[in-house]
């Protein structure tokens, strides 16, 4: 998509910098979006582990009432 973009104006002003910035806004474009993808998968993974912990005393306590 940036291609589309850059190498036409790169091309008119016979230069690099246009494909050289918007590449590498591009890339930091995709690292943000990179921790923002593990932030989101630790957060669930925290509250996966908190819902099994939290399943896991109901049930343990659960079976202490039953004996």
């Amino acid at each position: 998509m940036v291609a589309a973009i850059a190498i036409p104006v790169g091309i008119k002003k016979k230069s690099l910098a246009p494909l050289v910035l918007l590449g590498s806004n591009g890339a930091m474009l995709d690292i943000v979006q990179s921790f923002a993808d593990i932030e989101r998968e630790w957060l669930e993974e925290e509250q996966a582990t908190e819902h099994l912990a939290k399943k896991d005393s109901i049930d343990l306590s659960a079976s202490l009432s039953l004996r």
